[in-house]
């Protein structure tokens, strides 16, 4: 979690980011893109490979930047989608399998 990491790089983690050239608000923030959710939660692995990439050329910070902002913006679009599948259901009365079979239409499909 967000306030677990903020604790260890006030700590026991402070002397290894400052060996790797970052500081705090770096982790921090390379932590805040990763949470695409932002539920206050990354993956240990995925935080690592996220400073690894950011340490191996920081110019690249703002296509990460765009790369995790575009899946949370997806993320949200299919949160919306969700809900508009399940409220249509409702006001309609019908199933939501046979709504959600009615989402697609000719060649497009929903996502799931």
């Amino acid at each position: 979690t967000r306030t677990k990491l903020a604790s260890i790089l006030k700590g026991k983690g402070e002397p290894h980011v400052k060996k790797l050239g970052l500081e705090q608000a770096t982790v921090l923030a390379v932590f805040k893109l990763l949470d695409k959710a932002n539920v206050n939660r990354v993956c240990v692995e995925e935080l690592v490979l996220g400073l690894i990439e950011f340490k191996h050329n920081p110019a690249n910070l703002g296509v990460v930047t765009t790369m995790y902002e575009s899946q949370r913006i997806l993320l949200h679009i299919n949160e919306l989608r969700h809900y508009t599948e399940k409220q249509f259901a409702r006001i309609t009365m019908d199933d939501l399998d046979v709504v959600k079979g009615r989402t697609s239409v000719g060649r497009f499909h929903t996502i799931v």
